[in-house]
């Protein structure tokens, strides 16, 4: 059976799967940054085993924020447990009022993102070695009519490549250089 923690705080289950992800398999080296100390940290327990975790880092004054670090074991990749940690990361989003949620997704991953309702803004950019895009969506309320639990998937409108919905409370789409995309997640 599943079940899900969410904590301020980074906990020793989230940085083991972290590194072993992320460090270990991947070979990333900043792994853990000052975000960390801001970010919602949630961890999926598979009959109490830590199996996949991400953050969520509010921005935009608590309106939306960055979905991050998403990591599942190696024994349990290929399961549907992403999709599970996305969908707990947007329910948890909405229960706080956050219309929006962008991410850095590594450009192997733009497919899963895709398939859960993701869309590219911008253009390709590296992060440390590996290519990364930037990608959104709009959330929806409890309320809301769709049959993926009230979020909504109602991508923006795009014109050559730069994200031009109006809208928007990402931040990062409309008029953000790639280089200031990755500075500003870099620096202290």
């Amino acid at each position: 059976m599943f079940s899900f923690e969410v904590s301020d705080n980074l906990c020793d289950d989230e940085v083991r799967i972290r590194t072993e992800v992320f460090v270990e398999e991947q070979g990333f080296v900043v792994e853990f940054d000052q975000d960390d100390d801001v970010s919602l940290h949630i961890v999926m327990y598979d009959d109490g085993e830590a199996v996949a975790v991400c953050r969520l880092i509010p921005d935009d004054g608590g309106r939306s924020g960055s979905l991050g670090r998403l990591a599942v074991v190696r024994s349990h990749r290929g399961s549907g447990l992403g999709r599970l940690m996305v969908e707990e990361a947007e329910s948890v989003a909405i229960s706080r009022g956050w219309k929006e949620l962008h991410l850095s997704a590594q450009t192997r991953a733009r497919g899963f993102y895709e398939s859960c309702g993701y869309t590219a803004c911008g253009d390709e950019y590296m992060d440390e070695w590996c290519p990364h895009i930037m990608m959104r969506k709009t959330l929806g309320d409890r309320s809301g009519t769709s049959p993926q639990g009230g979020i909504h998937r109602t991508p923006p409108s795009f014109r050559s490549g730069r994200c031009s919905d109006p809208g928007s409370t990402c931040g990062i789409c409309p008029g953000v250089s790639r280089r200031e995309r990755v500075r500003s997640r870099r620096s202290p």
